[in-house]
């Protein structure tokens, strides 16, 4: 085991608001962010309402995932990753038109019987918004690799597909490629008021489609 990997699982043990992979347990903040809420809730009955130092958020679209070591250790799931190392923000203060755009990962309070978890949490999720950088990056990087992979492969194919075209009777001039914002498409005139467009599949696509298809004939 690595001394990175060793540092990391001692850190989320000594912190129950971090995961074994060193951020975020999204689910021990939740629970913690309640209790603030009720204690901010109570304070406003009381007439001594508290005002949050900082407040955490994340964009309210944002998707998060509880840590799963079977994922982590394949570490495959891009998506998964993705979640884990969801960006966070610290604001000192929230606009109330704000909050159409943001959820609230914790707010912080001086509150008593709260202060030492909260302590923990915001260290945690200083720790959580260092380390996502990296992560976020290292995602960039592989989903790049995989991309131009399966823009080779595409590109190989349509090869293969412009070949069995031509051989039934169509001119090269009836094969055309665009490059847009999904990725490759190629236009095909098949007559001069017939075209069809081809787009890049894989086989988990394609036998979900024979799939439907036989569902649809049932």
């Amino acid at each position: 085991m690595s001394k990175m990997t060793i540092n990391v699982s001692a850190s989320a043990v000594a912190n129950p608001f971090l995961s074994p992979d060193g951020l975020l347990n999204y689910v021990k903040m939740a629970a913690l962010q309640e209790k603030v809420a009720a204690a901010l809730k109570a304070a406003d009955k009381a007439g001594e309402p508290i005002k949050p130092s900082a407040v955490y958020v994340k964009r309210a679209r944002a998707k998060v995932a509880a840590y799963k070591a079977s994922l982590d250790s394949k570490g495959t799931d891009l998506k998964y990753r993705a979640a884990r190392a969801t960006k966070i923000a610290m604001r000192k203060r929230l606009a109330p038109e704000a909050l159409a755009r943001v959820a609230i990962i914790l707010q912080v309070i001086d509150a008593p019987k709260l202060n030492a978890q909260i302590k923990q949490a915001v260290s945690a999720l200083t720790q959580h918004m260092k380390r996502c950088e990296k992560h976020l990056d290292k995602l960039t990087t592989e989903k790049a690799k995989i991309r131009d992979k399966a823009n080779a492969e595409f590109d190989k194919a349509v090869g293969t597909m412009r070949a069995v075209l031509i051989d039934g009777g169509l001119k090269e001039t009836d094969v055309v490629e665009a490059q847009g914002m999904m990725g490759k498409t190629v236009l095909v005139r098949l007559s001069p008021t017939q075209y069809v467009s081809v787009v890049k599949a894989d086989k988990a696509r394609f036998l979900a489609a024979v799939k439907a298809s036989k569902t649809a004939k049932a």
